[in-house]
């Protein structure tokens, strides 16, 4: 059993096949300013994310669709909807309870994600 400041995600680990792929349990994040904590009620993966997993894109520092390449280990999903739980500085506490959709392609990196509400 989980402790409850830890959440289920599924990691790619390297290039190759789906032996890359990894179920961890990572730390809940805390939202930093201006950011917002989602619990995900569902998540999808397209193709993007296989080719990048497979090394479609290169396996190099200069791979992917970002300057500094693919990261590993890194959670991949997009089409992402669920409910807001946690809001960091500056911003409002009623955003707590509000359903989303998250942009799709966006990352966990410096950048963040982009809401939209519903």
């Amino acid at each position: 059993m989980r402790a409850k400041h830890t959440m289920k995600a599924v990691q790619v680990v390297g290039y190759g096949d789906v032996d890359q792929l990894q179920i961890v349990d990572l730390p809940i994040p805390n939202p930093k300013q201006g950011e917002v904590l989602v619990r995900v009620k569902a998540c999808g993966i397209n193709n993007t994310e296989i080719w990048m997993r497979e090394g479609a894109y290169g396996t190099d520092k200069e791979s992917g669709w970002r300057p500094e390449g693919v990261q590993f280990p890194r959670v991949p999903g997009s089409d992402i909807t669920g409910e807001i739980v946690k809001v960091g500085s500056g911003v409002e506490e009623t955003m707590i309870g509000r359903r989303v959709v998250l942009f799709p392609f966006t990352s966990s990196g410096q950048e963040g994600g982009r809401a939209y509400r519903r």
